[in-house]
């Protein structure tokens, strides 16, 4: 890992950045930035768009990974680098065709997400994934050379699947992932668990979120946690 670069509008706080800041110093930074209002002169009406289309801006124009800020890096990603550009599946779209931009990869300037900007002159608000899934979908067919689609680049659960899926149980099918991404936690679902996640109580999990816990402890600069 060369550098980790946070963006967003404010600076995250608290003991667990204090934590990451001086585990990875100058390696890791935040970088202010302001979510865009609008795309080829459309505005964008859902604060879920504006963040697919930051997204996508920023990575074309820095190159490197993207990861949503509740994905989980299970697998070493560097075998990706020489690709132009890297997406997973979406699983839980309901539809058989759809990408996910929750973790991608691409080089600066890349053709991919080049192309997939110019689509966005025909955005339309109405369908929450459309961005996200379906027009990635729709570029890949027409530029298939552009992109690497990796069906195993991130196993998705919604946060409102959390307990039962991760705490309730000892599963295995997350270890052939690079990534797991649990969807849009929210406050109220993070209460629930306070118990459970208490500083680092999480470690002795004997489930299936122990597991991957201590996995990526293990191979990571935090290893000393557990």
């Amino acid at each position: 890992m060369d550098a980790v670069v946070v963006h967003g509008d404010n600076e995250p706080v608290g003991k667990y950045w204090e934590m990451l800041q001086k585990t990875y110093g100058a390696r890791l930074s935040f970088h202010r930035y302001v979510a865009p209002d609008s795309v080829w002169s459309k505005t964008i009406g859902h604060v879920f768009h504006k963040s697919d289309i930051a997204r996508v801006e920023l990575l074309r124009r820095y190159g490197g990974f993207y990861l949503d800020w509740d994905v989980i890096v299970l697998k070493n990603v560097q075998e990706f680098l020489h690709y132009d550009a890297v997406i997973g599946v979406d699983m839980l779209a309901g539809i058989v065709e759809a990408l996910q931009t929750s973790v991608m990869f691409s080089k600066p300037e890349g053709t991919f997400l080049t192309e997939l900007i110019h689509t966005y002159r025909d955005y339309n608000g109405s369908r929450w994934n459309y961005l996200c899934c379906i027009l990635p979908a729709k570029v890949s067919e027409k530029h298939p050379r552009s992109i690497l689609i990796e069906p195993q680049l991130a196993y998705q659960v919604y946060a409102e699947s959390f307990g039962a899926e991760l705490l309730s149980s000892r599963a295995t099918h997350w270890q052939q992932y690079y990534s797991y991404h649990v969807i849009d936690p929210k406050p109220d679902t993070e209460a629930a668990y306070d118990g459970v996640f208490g500083d680092l109580s999480v470690t002795k999990l004997q489930t299936t979120f122990g597991d991957i816990v201590r996995h990526v402890l293990s191979t990571s600069a935090l290893r000393s946690l557990l």
